[in-house]
């Protein structure tokens, strides 16, 4: 649906959000006060040296020009207290609008570098640096230090969330290493308006996969209340180093442990029992889509299936039809010419606001960039209808401010002449 005078109803499937972790001390029970703060302490320390580290690895990369270096470290999402628009409504609010975002679809933030994580989590390998909340977090905190945090941001971000409900779409985050919490969790989440589902931890040998029948209570309530659950690229990748292969080594294989719950979800019979779930791949691009599901379409009807002995009712295409979204942050020219083979009603779009990769401030340019040239409906649907499908956005609300700062049919029609040279992101790729 577009506004009048062609505007676009732009919803963001993929912004982050978070403020400086100390702000989140007034969301703890005042028991584990004294643990949060030397948590606190910890991380700034451990922050000041990954930022430090960064900088050097940077400086030596042959490829990275000494001026693009310098626009990266200056860059306001890579300060020690993040981007303002993380944590300000008002700030946000302005630079959203001034990027014709009307809707957006709030994902926590994982930096090594910015302290505003959820607390009490781990990143890559398991280290000790902060970040998600999954399952790995309990071997080096105590789990009830690791609910605790995961609580705490929750509820910073209902209250972030209501000063613009219209608009934003939240997304709760919590370990599922205790069940009938997780559910109590997810309950409460949509109980307070938090419309963007659930981040799905990535799968740990720690615990069981998600193929498991433990988790069909929480399979069950997300189903029922029409939460979604999300993957989002970077989900329990493993321990690469610090060498300088690290960073080929994970942007390699990176996607692969994003895409895991696809296939441990249809195989394990989840979206067969569950028909009303959802599962949303966000920041981990569109064009694997095609491919992988050609994979899988193979195992189902060769000798995987006969050994199996598993029956379905759908084909994997079927079920990525009716039951998975890909919030491909960010769309290139070639993705948008796949659209129907990937599934024109199952693609969304994201800006990754405020990351430095992203396409704000110069989203119009990196729309112009992927979808010049591709009629109106299409683009319509890929940029906004379906994001507000799968989180149930109240159209009604947002076409007012459609009117007001969409971008036109014109925006974007033309192909973009030239990449802006004051661009430093990823998102004309």
């Amino acid at each position: 649906m577009t506004g009048k005078n062609g505007r676009y109803m732009l919803i963001s499937a993929d912004t982050h959000a978070g403020p400086p972790v100390k702000d989140l001390k007034q969301y703890f029970e005042k028991k584990h006060w004294r643990a949060f703060d030397e948590y606190v302490e910890e991380r700034e320390v451990q922050k000041a040296g990954v930022r430090a580290a960064a900088a050097q690895t940077m400086s030596g990369g042959p490829s990275m020009p000494e001026e693009r270096i310098k626009a990266w470290m200056a860059h306001e999402s890579l300060q020690p207290g993040g981007h303002p628009g993380l944590s300000e409504p008002a700030r946000r609010m302005r630079d959203l609008d001034a990027d014709g975002v009307v809707g957006e679809v709030i994902f926590p933030d994982f930096p090594h570098i910015v302290s505003n994580e959820p607390p009490f989590g781990t990143v890559t390998g398991g280290r000790k640096l902060g970040g998600g909340i999954n399952q790995r977090s309990r071997e080096l905190y105590d789990p009830e230090l690791v609910w605790a945090g995961a609580r705490a941001y929750n509820r910073w971000l209902a209250d972030f969330c209501s000063t613009e409900p219209a608009r934003r779409a939240g997304m709760a985050i919590m370990p599922l290493f205790d069940i009938d919490a997780a559910v109590s969790e997810i309950r409460w989440a949509h109980k307070v308006g938090l419309r963007g589902g659930i981040l799905l931890p990535g799968m740990t040998p720690e615990l069981p996969g998600y193929n498991d029948a433990s988790y069909e209570p929480i399979w069950s309530v997300c189903e029922d209340l029409g939460m979604p659950l999300n993957t989002h690229s970077g989900n329990e990748v493993p321990d690469y180093g610090t060498g300088p292969d690290a960073t080929l080594l994970l942007g390699t294989e990176v996607m692969f442990f994003s895409h895991r719950p696809l296939w441990w979800l249809m195989w394990g019979g989840v979206f067969e029992r569950h028909p009303g779930l959802n599962l949303i791949f966000t920041e981990q691009m569109a064009d694997w889509v095609p491919s992988t599901l050609s994979d899988l379409e193979e195992k189902i009807s060769g000798q995987f299936r006969q050994m199996s002995g598993l029956k379905f009712s759908l084909s994997p295409r079927g079920y990525w039809k009716r039951q998975c979204f890909v919030g491909a942050t960010f769309m290139s020219p070639a993705e948008a010419k796949m659209r129907d083979e990937i599934g024109i009603d199952t693609i969304m779009w994201g800006s990754d606001y405020p990351h430095i990769e992203g396409s704000w401030p110069k989203t119009k340019e990196s729309l112009q960039y992927a979808y010049a040239g591709i009629p109106r409906d299409d683009v319509q649907r890929m940029v906004g209808e379906n994001a507000a499908r799968a989180y149930h956005f109240d159209v009604k609300k947002l076409l007012p401010i459609v009117e007001r700062i969409g971008p036109t049919e014109d925006d974007i029609a033309e192909p973009l002449a030239e990449i802006p040279k004051d661009y430093i992101g990823a998102a004309f790729r």
